[in-house]
């Protein structure tokens, strides 16, 4: 009885030994933040980032020659950071915002263009 109990309790300990690794595994795998870029109505660029692991960040955008147009730095203290981006003196073209978090870089492209504007006729009675 005395054997068979001894190897409950080791097969148990055993089990939650590596479901504890498999945990810290699957957490070092995981994304540690989110981004989304869109435009808002008044014409800027808004930049939402969800950093679940609060870490530091630098946000570019870059200019299609590679030029940084604006800098930003997201500190640890923040889990969701909202960023709008006047873009209004910048030339038509491509653009890309870049998130640096240590040596790790993500890129999202985006495109200012002329925009087709639709223009009614005009009714004029005399």
């Amino acid at each position: 009885m005395k054997i068979t109990f001894k190897a409950f309790i080791f097969q148990f300990a055993l089990l939650f030994a590596l479901q504890a690794n498999a945990d810290d595994k699957e957490t070092k795998n995981a994304k540690s933040f989110e981004w989304v870029i869109f435009p808002s109505k008044d014409g800027k660029l808004r930049v939402n980032i969800n950093n679940h692991k609060r870490e530091r960040m630098l946000v570019l955008i870059k200019c299609q020659e590679g030029e940084t147009v604006h800098k930003n730095y997201v500190g640890r203290t923040r889990v969701k950071t909202a960023i709008n981006y006047d873009l209004s003196e910048l030339k038509d073209g491509d653009y890309k915002v870049l998130i640096y978090i240590g040596d790790n870089v993500e890129i999202k492209d985006f495109h200012i263009g002329p925009v087709a504007t639709f223009l009614p006729r005009h009714l004029t009675v005399y």
